[in-house]
């Protein structure tokens, strides 16, 4: 009895041999299968470097090491790998051109990369992947945007994706080529109406077609040479922010700048079309001008406009203060008054006369502005000494005062105020602030 049970476990020890053999792990290429079929880099550049270890020169293998690499943004890795692919393979293979290309374009070497990728697309043609590459690198350079154009053309038809064609409306738009631009936008309405992209970018691309004449009368006078150049530039700047091109809107401003650097209209033009590219706050900051945090903050045309007018007042007059004082006051009136801009003019206005009343009034506001109460109030009451009837300077006095809290003084100037004009709504509500703030009945006015 103990002989046969011997037999039989003797005979069931080679049957779990081979049970076991089956369950390890399947062979790593089936491995490598499964984890790219579910895009698991890491597990694909593992399995790679395993099966490496046998083949060490194995094209494919190092192929797709090096694919996984940059999916996994391990650029040196992909570097490393690259050195010996390279060997395996003719120069002109399109997998070593386009590796090269990302290792080029990971360096900020933009030509290089663009061109190592342009002859990995020749080696060979419909590489959509590729292709989107090569047509973003275009139009993000904006050197060319015929190539941009082009790429974007041959990629829409090698995959139906609105983003594409929104790329060669955009391309279109630079090339200034309205017939290219109508039969994207139909395109777009027509076959991508649902899609979200394309809800957005249409009723622009409309409205930039319909503003087609207008931009092309502005490109002529923009080609000019003359005094006009710049306000071209900024027409058309305003035109392209008005419908949503943002970052057209600021090349046009970065070239008036460039015409006119001083300028500070200019300037405000600079940076409202720069707030909504959320860009250059570092250059504005150090210009003096507060960002607008909300679109309906931002100042409207017509403060643009006059500005420019009070700049060629200012530069007609070098001499007056006048000008200067108009233009600080302009700036504290906005939904984001700009205290550091009025505060400039207020200084360089006090500087050719220094005992003006309006200037000295517009020195105090911008020091309360900016923290400084104890200047303003010093500031406005020395303006209010040398013009102790003027309504306007006296107003700003009651609004210091009472931001200070000196509500007694406060009341002395409403009252001055109400002596020249007893129906003043400004100074009796202010009057009457006041008296309740410390507690007071308010008196009776005798006037």
């Amino acid at each position: 009895m103990k002989k046969k049970t011997l037999i039989v476990a003797l005979a069931i020890v080679p049957a779990s041999l081979a049970l076991f053999a089956k369950s390890p792990n399947p062979p790593l290429e089936k491995q490598l299968a499964a984890a790219t079929e579910g895009n698991d880099h890491h597990a694909v550049a593992e399995i790679c470097r395993r099966l490496l270890e046998k083949k060490p020169s194995d094209a494919e293998l190092l192929t797709r090491l090096i694919r996984a690499q940059f999916s996994m943004y391990d650029y040196e890795g992909a570097s490393t790998t690259l050195l010996k692919l390279k060997p395996l393979l003719p120069p002109e293979d399109p997998e070593v051109l386009e590796f090269e290309g990302n290792l080029h374009m990971r360096a900020k070497r933009y030509d290089e990369g663009l061109r190592a990728w342009e002859a990995a697309n020749r080696a060979r043609p419909g590489n959509a992947a590729l292709l989107a590459k090569i047509a973003r690198q275009h139009a993000y350079t904006l050197k060319n945007p015929e190539n941009a154009a082009r790429y974007y053309r041959e990629l829409s038809t090698l995959r139906k994706d609105a983003h594409d064609h929104v790329a060669v409306a955009e391309a279109a738009i630079a090339l200034r080529d309205w017939n290219s631009l109508i039969e994207r936008t139909t395109i777009l309405k027509t076959q991508f109406a649902t899609h979200g992209l394309a809800k957005t970018k249409v009723p622009r691309f409309e409205r930039l077609i319909d503003n087609s004449t207008r931009i092309s009368e502005l490109d002529e006078r923009v080609r000019t040479q003359g005094s006009g150049k710049l306000d071209a530039l900024l027409d058309r700047g305003w035109l392209f922010h008005e419908i949503g091109f943002h970052e057209l809107a600021l090349a046009d401003a970065r070239r008036a700048l460039k015409l006119d650097p001083e300028a500070l209209y200019v300037r405000m033009y600079f940076a409202l079309f720069s707030a909504p590219t959320r860009s250059e706050y570092e250059r504005i900051s150090a210009w003096g001008i507060r960002s607008w945090y909300s679109s309906r903050d931002t100042p409207d045309r017509g403060f643009l406009v006059k500005l420019r007018k009070l700049e060629q007042g200012i530069r007609a007059q070098p001499n007056d203060a006048e000008p200067l004082t108009n233009r600080a006051g302009v700036l504290l009136e906005q939904k984001v008054p700009q205290p550091l801009l009025a505060l400039a003019d207020a200084i360089r206005a006090l500087k050719i006369s220094p005992k003006n009343p309006k200037a000295l009034a517009i020195k105090a506001r911008c020091l309360a502005a900016n923290g400084k109460y104890g200047k303003a109030v010093a500031t406005i009451t020395k303006a209010i000494d040398l013009s102790p009837d003027d309504l306007s300077v006296l107003k700003h006095g009651v609004e210091i005062l009472m931001q200070q809290g000196e509500y007694e003084e406060a009341i002395e100037l409403c009252e001055r105020m109400l002596k020249h004009n007893p129906q003043n709504s400004f100074a009796r509500s202010c009057r009457s602030t006041c008296h309740q703030r410390l507690q007071k009945p308010v008196q009776p006015l005798n006037l």
